[in-house]
């Protein structure tokens, strides 16, 4: 199903291939540009999801020259260049852990599973992205949301938006983290994910 999705060009073609296949009511937990096809899917079958989590994500779209910004990462993909990619986001990363060889090692296999082509793809979906704020309010299921404290390419303000924009939502910041969360406090976030997942309220978290 995310493969499926990934290999759109849009963020809304992405969130559309995930309910085509999803059943017809699930849990949806999105990290990152997740977290873009996640709440695309709530503006467009709000009542099929029983409980969302967004994990270091933004509700934002994107920022004036964006597309100018992320320029170099898309001639190093072109070129074929994907470890440099991965080690040119290494400020993604906790300082402390910016060495860490198994990170490092995930990150890169992460990359080179997806393949050009379909970074390329996502990359164009990232930049034509629209603004997930108006629709925040109108999120009525158990909500949890996940950031780093020290995540540089979503900062915890963005979170807080998130939170702040959808009623009852429960907004977790986790210590000493940064944007790759899924690696760096892997065992944390799944304890958030769990508890999210329990709970028996049936109304916004």
């Amino acid at each position: 199903m995310a493969d499926a999705a990934c290999d759109r060009t849009s963020i809304a073609a992405m969130a559309s291939a995930i309910l085509h296949d999803a059943p017809r009511s699930f849990c949806l937990a999105g990290y990152s540009m997740g977290g873009y096809v996640a709440l695309e899917v709530m503006r467009q079958a709000p009542k099929r999801v029983e409980r969302l989590a967004l994990i270091s994500t933004s509700a934002r779209g994107p920022v004036p020259d964006e597309d100018r910004i992320r320029e170099p990462e898309r001639r190093l993909v072109e070129a074929g260049c994907l470890d440099r990619l991965v080690d040119g986001a290494a400020d993604g990363v906790h300082p402390e852990r910016a060495d860490d060889p198994f990170i490092r090692k995930a990150r890169k296999l992460s990359a080179q599973v997806a393949g050009s082509r379909t970074i390329l793809k996502r990359h164009e979906a990232v930049l034509r992205r629209i603004d997930s704020r108006p629709y925040l309010p109108a999120i009525s299921c158990p909500t949890l949301v996940v950031c780093g404290a020290e995540d540089r390419i979503c900062p915890p303000d963005l979170s807080r938006e998130i939170a702040d924009g959808i009623r009852g939502a429960r907004l977790r910041i986790l210590e000493r983290c940064g944007h790759f969360i899924l690696y760096e406090q892997a065992a944390k976030l799944a304890d958030e994910l769990r508890a999210w997942l329990d709970r028996k309220d049936a109304g916004a978290a």
